[in-house]
C-alpha cells in the first residue's frame, strides 16, 4: 500500500516507456508508446528525427535479436532450469551496437532516444539538494522559514552566483540594483506594518471573544442562581398556601363552635399568611423578570 502511494504508477510518460521491453518490440502497442514518448520530447527530436525514428523502429522490429541478449538461463542440479532476464540497459547495449552493411551504427535516432530515457533520474537527489541548500539558511538567529523568506534567500543567492560568480563583492552595483534594494526595504516595512496590524487585530479579537465568554459565564451563573431562588420561593409559596388552607379550616371550625378565641387566632394567622404570600408572589414576579432579561441577553450574545 505504501508503494502504491509513493510510486508514480499513474504517470503516463513512465507507462509508455515499456516500449523498451525486449519481449514486446513487435507489438503494435510498443510502436504507439514509442511515438508518444518521442513527441513528448520536442526539445530532443525534431520532425525529421521522428520520421527517421519510425523507420528505424520498423527495422528494429524485423531485426534478428538473439535471446541471449536479454535472457540468462541457470541450470543447477538442485533446481530445474530457470530463466532470468538481464537489465534493460544490458539488452540495449547490444541492440545499439548493431551496425549496417556500411559499418555504421544502424539505430542512430533510436539510440539517441533510448540512451536519454535510460539516463533519466529516478531518485530524489533534486529534493535532497534543495533541502540541504535550505538548511544552510537556518542561522543561529533562526531565520523565518516561510515560503516567501526561503524564495527570497534562494533568489538572492542565485543572483550572486549568476552576476558575481558566487562572490558578493563581484556583483556589479547599478542604479537599478540600488532602486531594487530601496523598493525591497519599502515593501518589507509595509509588510511588517501589515503583519503588526494583523497581530493587533487578532489580539483585540481574542480579547473581545474572551470578554464575551466571561460575560456569558457570568450571566449563566446569575441565571442558575435565579432559578435556584425561584424554586425556593415557589416552595415557600406552596407551604404558605397550605398554611392558608389550614387557617381557613380552623376559622370555619371556630365559627361553627362559636369559639371567639379561636376565631381571632385564625384571623391573625390568615392575615399573616396572606401578607407572606403577597410578598412571595412579588419576589417571584421580580425573579421571573430578571430571568427573562438574562435569557434575552444570552440569546442575543
Amino acid at each position: 500500500r505504501e508503494l502504491l502511494r509513493l510510486l508514480p504508477l499513474g504517470n503516463d510518460f513512465l507507462r509508455h516507456l515499456q516500449f523498451m521491453h525486449p519481449l514486446i518490440r513487435q507489438q503494435e502497442s510498443a510502436r504507439t508508446s514509442l511515438m508518444i514518448v518521442a513527441r513528448d520530447l520536442p526539445q530532443m527530436l525534431s520532425g525529421n528525427d521522428i520520421d527517421e525514428l519510425h523507420a528505424e523502429w520498423r527495422m528494429y522490429e524485423n531485426e534478428n535479436i538473439p535471446d541471449e541478449w536479454y535472457e540468462q538461463v541457470n541450470v543447477t542440479s538442485e533446481s530445474p532450469q530457470t530463466t532470468r532476464y538481464y537489465s534493460v540497459d544490458h539488452y540495449w547495449k547490444h541492440v545499439l551496437s548493431i551496425k549496417n552493411s556500411s559499418g555504421n551504427v544502424k539505430f542512430v535516432v533510436l539510440g539517441k532516444l533510448v540512451k536519454s530515457l535510460l539516463s533519466l533520474s529516478h531518485g530524489n537527489s533534486d529534493i535532497e539538494s534543495d533541502l540541504s541548500e535550505n538548511e544552510m539558511f537556518v542561522t543561529d538567529d533562526r531565520s523565518s522559514l516561510n515560503i516567501a523568506t526561503i524564495n527570497g534567500l534562494r533568489a538572492t543567492k542565485e543572483g550572486v552566483r549568476f552576476y558575481g560568480a558566487g562572490k558578493v563583492h563581484e556583483v556589479p552595483v547599478s542604479k537599478a540594483l540600488v532602486d531594487s534594494i530601496d523598493l525591497a526595504y519599502t515593501r518589507y516595512s509595509t509588510d511588517q506594518e501589515k503583519t503588526q496590524k494583523i497581530i493587533k487585530d487578532k489580539e483585540a479579537l481574542n480579547a473581545s471573544v474572551q470578554l464575551l465568554k466571561e460575560n456569558e459565564l457570568r450571566l449563566a451563573e446569575n441565571e442558575q442562581k435565579l432559578i435556584d431562588e425561584q424554586k425556593s420561593l415557589q416552595n415557600e409559596l406552596d407551604n404558605a398556601s397550605k398554611m392558608l388552607d389550614e387557617a381557613n379550616y380552623r376559622l370555619q371550625a371556630a365559627i361553627t363552635a362559636k369559639n371567639f378565641g379561636d376565631i381571632k387566632t385564625a384571623h391573625l394567622l390568615i392575615e399573616s399568611v396572606s401578607k407572606k404570600m403577597g410578598f412571595l408572589r412579588t419576589q417571584l414576579r421580580r425573579n421571573s423578570d430578571y430571568l427573562s432579561e438574562i435569557r434575552k441577553k444570552l440569546r442575543y450574545e
